[in-house]
């Protein structure tokens, strides 16, 4: 089953409309897009429906699905959140026809209760995209599965991890490294000073990146890359912890075990957008202004995929 993920609007967002032209794989079918839509101050009511449709550039209306499903029923959308959709179309559509198509956006509010009204609700920002594809995560170096790789205490307070790269990645030229690291039987106390850092052959030193969480697998930390720096440039990690950093009058010094830790790639994902519009609300939907026509385009986005933090989930919409 798709759940859905709902998060907290950062602020106020000005009225944009992007496209570009020429996607990648132009002709290549399109059968499920993805949806994120904000609500601003006024929500979504249960029971309401949200219906897409694309009019393809010769005017060819494309049959009319609905968006903000679950299990076939209507999922309400709160004020303030965004929420993220996937949907299988009624059919697929090429790619490059989304260029200069539109987008009909469409409101159902009627009452489903007695004593209700038409639900009038904010639409904060809309976007249309591809469902992201993700490539990346391998590992590069690890430290060994059998033995605990170190142990931190106040007369131990720095350890250096060799990067040692397989000849198939050495030419490899990410912008990052990303950090792992399981806890062992002693864990790392939160108000402790712990970094980490990598330096290149030759001795220059990356900028330290703070490590955090307290047991088990911590947060993942992005080691930044300088630009066009193969793997095989990259020397070393090393570890620096302070565990007096930011302790109590009551604690002592924090000693922790790292299990064990890895390097692996960072994970990048790309999809297509078709359209994306913002507003302070960008639209209010009401019983009298009930759609919204909005042109299409394309331009395709790159982003790091989120690291920790729970796990990212999506509603399924339908016909």
């Amino acid at each position: 089953m798709k759940t859905v993920k709902s998060l907290p609007l950062a602020g106020m967002f000005a009225l944009a409309l992007v496209w570009s032209s020429g996607p990648s794989n132009a002709q290549v079918p399109v059968q499920e897009l993805e949806f994120k839509i904000k609500t601003g101050g006024d929500d979504l009511r249960d029971g309401a429906l949200l219906f897409g449709q694309v009019i393809l550039p010769n005017g060819s209306e494309q049959p009319r699905f609905r968006i903000n499903l679950r299990n076939g029923r209507p999922v309400a959308l709160q004020n303030g959140t965004e929420t993220v959709f996937r949907v299988n179309l009624p059919a697929p559509i090429p790619a490059a026809d989304f260029a200069k198509a539109k987008f009909v956006l469409t409101h159902d509010g009627e009452p489903r209760n007695f004593g209700e009204g038409y639900d009038n609700w904010d639409l904060q920002g809309f976007s249309v995209s591809t469902v992201p594809t993700c490539k990346g995560g391998e590992t590069v170096t690890e430290t060994p599965a059998a033995t605990s790789w170190a142990r931190f205490t106040g007369a131990d307070t720095d350890r250096i991890f060799p990067v040692v790269v397989a000849g198939s990645q050495k030419n490899d030229t990410p912008n990052a490294l990303v950090l792992k690291i399981t806890t062992g039987e002693d864990d790392r106390r939160s108000n402790a000073d712990t970094k980490a850092f990598l330096t290149l052959k030759g001795g220059k030193r990356l900028p330290a990146v703070f490590v955090t969480g307290t047991t088990g697998a911590l947060p993942w930390v992005t080691l930044p890359l300088p630009e066009k720096t193969k793997l095989a440039d990259v020397e070393s990690l090393t570890i620096i912890h302070n565990g007096a950093g930011g302790r109590t009058v009551t604690e002592s010094y924090d000693n922790w075990d790292v299990k064990r830790l890895s390097l692996a790639l960072p994970v990048v994902c790309k999809s297509t957008q078709f359209l994306s519009v913002n507003g302070a609300p960008w639209k209010r939907f009401t019983g009298s202004d009930r759609n919204a026509t909005i042109p299409m385009g394309t331009r395709e986005t790159i982003v790091p995929k989120p690291i920790v933090g729970g796990s990212v989930s999506f509603e399924g919409g339908g016909f």
